[in-house]
């Protein structure tokens, strides 16, 4: 049986050994940035609440400055928003991301295994 045969790749990026993005949390910030909420992203991901706040906490201790803060309720409600440093580390992943996908597009017509 003839098969084609394909290189893929997951980024993850660590900073100062703590894993600050990989594509779990990317999908949860992009999430975050579209809805504006942690329950929204959470509902939408099929995560629990609590995960959710888990993981963003977990990526503002390893981050530089914070990546996400939360907006407590009141009359207009609460929410969650990226920060301009969360803004940027996924504007900077989302780079990573298509240049990834170009050398890969490139290995993958050049590899014959």
């Amino acid at each position: 049986m003839v098969g084609r045969t394909e290189v893929d790749l997951q980024i993850f990026i660590k900073r100062n050994g703590r894993l600050l993005l990989g594509p779990g949390k990317i999908y949860l910030l992009r999430e975050i940035h579209r809805g504006g909420s942690l329950r929204t992203a959470a509902k939408e991901l099929n995560m629990s609440y609590q995960h959710v706040w888990s993981v963003i906490d977990e990526m503002n201790q390893a981050a530089l400055y914070p990546v996400v803060i939360k907006q407590r309720g009141g009359a207009g409600g609460g929410g969650a928003m990226l920060t301009d440093y969360g803004k940027r580390i996924l504007s900077e992943f989302q780079l990573i991301e298509t240049e990834v996908q170009k050398f890969l597009k490139q290995l993958n017509t050049e590899i014959n295994l």
